[in-house]
């Protein structure tokens, strides 16, 4: 082989494992105790804007609820009072998105034109609101963060790509 192969060949390596450890950290971050919550907060903000585009989509979308049911049972440190106001948001996105998969079934798209979806406002846009503000405020505690943010974990002594990460 000549030296210029095998540059290119370890320039593609050294690429592929940037990018695998790219996923591996989002991965990690987004399993630990505040990347549960901040998937969650996306989530409530995709809901939000739906809110407000509802009547000017082409195609009709229901509200998410996938990152709350996988991870509302494992969020129980988030305060009380924020956890109220997420589950009378998702309880508000659950009806609208009975009714979307009811008039589907039934009616069609024209029944989906009288569905309200303004009763989602208000909780979705509290519970944003203060999920925001807790996350700022918890963003770097230690105690959410992930253990081993990267591939390559312990490998060269820092826990991070070759010992630059946080253990």
């Amino acid at each position: 082989m000549n030296e210029t192969l095998i540059n290119i060949l370890l320039g593609i390596l050294i690429v592929i494992l940037l990018i695998a450890n790219f996923f591996v950290r989002k991965l990690k971050f987004e399993r630990s105790p505040i990347g549960r919550v901040v998937t969650i907060l996306d989530e409530v903000r995709k809901n939000e804007k739906l809110v407000e585009n509802f009547r000017s989509l082409t195609k009709v979308q229901t509200f998410r609820t996938k990152r709350w049911n996988a991870n509302r049972y494992k969020i129980d440190f988030v305060p009380g009072e924020v956890m109220k106001k997420l589950q009378k948001a998702y309880e508000a996105c659950d009806d609208i998105n009975r009714q979307i998969q009811a008039s589907s079934k039934t009616a069609g798209v024209t029944y989906v034109a009288t569905i309200d979806v303004s009763k989602v406002k208000e909780p979705v846009a509290a519970a944003q609101m203060d999920l925001r503000e807790w996350v700022r405020e918890n963003l770097n505690n230690p105690a959410f963060a992930p253990k081993r943010l990267s591939l390559f974990g312990n490998l060269f002594g820092g826990g991070g790509f070759f010992g630059g990460g946080k253990k």
